[in-house]
């Protein structure tokens, strides 16, 4: 799918859904999963949303490029006890790459 922001040009999207299996997340850590993009490259903008509040709204997430063709995402325990999420869960993982 491509795009155009008006300003600074075309960009492609490359769309997944990734089952992520997350394990207890220990007081102020973060654990991390990585999913298959095919296309995907480092510096490339990734948006990653779960399908539901992975059983606690403490615990917060971001998602990166982490190799060609990977993206990982991390889901981060900010309190001050071990925290489980829900899981399985699809995640929606979405890449947008500028395209000259």
């Amino acid at each position: 799918m491509g795009m155009h922001d008006g300003t600074t040009g075309w960009h492609r999207c490359l769309g997944v859904q990734a089952a992520l299996t997350f394990t207890s997340v220990s007081a102020v850590t973060a654990q991390e999963q990585t999913a298959t993009v095919a296309g995907a490259k480092i510096g490339d903008v990734v948006n990653a949303c779960p399908p539901n509040n992975l059983g606690n709204v403490s615990l917060s997430w971001c998602a990166r490029v982490s190799a060609a063709n990977t993206v990982a995402v991390k889901v981060t325990n900010p309190t001050a006890g071990a925290l489980t999420p829900t899981s399985p869960s699809t995640w929606a993982i979405t890449v947008t790459q500028s395209v000259a």
